[in-house]
């Protein structure tokens, strides 16, 4: 199938599983590892929301592209030296787990004179393999996150487990969900609104849960090679 009729069959499951009332979804279609011309495709095809894990090859998919319409999410492990970079050309971080890389981002935003959208990414399937901030300490990085500048908590991100074993993906995602419920009940000034989570393989369940933010790949792209 065509990236096209791909993301044609993606948004009317998105139409038919979200609630109408109070679930908007933004659709990332994930491009890592796929050429420039699979980007342009889905460009061409009406998508403007991309999102890229390595941030090498996103500087050179972002310059290729050059299209200020296109908005690019980062949604791999950020470290540190490669903030400023990351700053600069993307206008939306999915995995901020530390307070330090949080405080780099506000440096460089300040020098910018731009406001970074930010997800705290969780671990919610307890693998120490996976990035994101024990549910546990998750409130004190959140207060921790208040004062600093240029910095806006759009909401909570998470990986579910790779499995095929649905009740525990759906643990996984509705765990991230009480947390934001939680979180906005004991710290009513960030009012997190946002859940990213869901990918090709568990979107359905994602959706079910009260995701806002799908990060999307082979469903869009195909396999990758």
């Amino acid at each position: 199938m065509s990236i096209q009729s791909n993301l044609t069959r993606i948004h009317h499951e998105i139409n038919r599983l979200r609630n109408p009332v109070s679930q908007d979804i933004t659709l990332i279609a994930v491009s890592k590892q796929k050429p420039v011309e699979a980007i342009q495709e889905a460009i061409e095809a009406g998508h403007l929301v991309f999102g890229e894990n390595r941030l090498q090859e996103g500087i050179e998919k972002i310059s290729a592209i050059n299209n200020p319409a296109v908005e690019w999410h980062f949604i791999g492990h950020l470290q540190k030296n490669k903030v400023k970079k990351a700053v600069e050309l993307f206008q939306v971080i999915h995995s901020v787990d530390k307070i330090d890389t949080a405080q780099e981002i506000s440096k460089h935003c300040v020098r910018l004179n731009k406001t970074m959208s930010i997800f705290v990414q969780v671990n919610t399937t307890e693998e120490v393999q996976k990035g994101g901030v024990d549910p546990d300490q998750l409130k004190g990085l959140l207060e921790q996150l208040i004062p600093i500048p240029n910095l806006e908590v759009l909401g909570l991100m998470t990986i579910s487990l790779f499995t095929k074993d649905q009740d525990k993906i759906r643990q996984s995602f509705a765990l991230l969900r009480s947390l934001k419920e939680r979180m906005n009940q004991e710290i009513p000034s960030l009012n997190l609104k946002s859940l990213s989570m869901g990918m090709s393989g568990d979107y359905e369940l994602a959706i079910e849960e009260g995701a806002t933010h799908l990060r999307i790949g082979t469903a869009i792209f195909g396999a990758r090679a």
